[in-house]
């Protein structure tokens, strides 16, 4: 419920921000950490829930998201910051659909009418096909932020 309710207040805080024209430099770094900080905790414990969510998958998420937060602190630094990028919105929505789905089986693995069937569906190949989904989507928009990093033209900051 917790993990919904966060989502959910994500999703309007931008919303309201974008709405009311409310844009600053600190929120533009301080909103996509604290999306990390939220989506990593959160993919930390899935390991020791679910043990058929493999370490690895953690791990590149974790290496992912640490990396472009370095990456925008770093140009904080430079007294310029880096926007987030649409793909990199759409990887953040996948991430939390992800996490919200594997959240709600775990809790039906709790109701004993449903616990068996439960425990069935999160390892089978819809929630693996959706893992992969998530981690091909962190990957892609790593790389997308790296080479952004090496070569920042203005052409290439539209296309973030």
């Amino acid at each position: 419920m917790v993990f919904i309710i966060a989502g959910l207040s994500d999703y309007w805080d931008g919303k309201l921000a974008r709405q009311w024209k409310a844009k600053s430099r600190f929120g533009q770094f301080l909103d996509p950490l604290a999306d990390k900080i939220f989506v990593l905790g959160t993919f930390a414990v899935l390991p020791f829930l679910v043990p058929e969510i493999p370490w690895w998958f953690v791990v590149v998420i974790g290496i992912r998201d640490l990396s472009v937060t370095a990456l925008r602190s770093w140009a904080e630094v430079q007294s310029t910051s880096i926007p987030t990028s649409y793909s990199a919105k759409v990887k953040t929505t996948i991430q939390f659909v992800y996490l919200g789905w594997v959240l709600v089986w775990l809790i039906c693995t709790h109701i004993p009418s449903i616990s068996s069937i439960s425990k069935y569906l999160l390892t089978q190949w819809p929630m693996l096909l959706l893992m992969w989904i998530t981690l091909l989507s962190t990957v892609i928009t790593g790389l997308q932020y790296a080479q952004y990093a090496l070569n920042p033209s203005p052409s290439q900051e539209s296309s973030l």
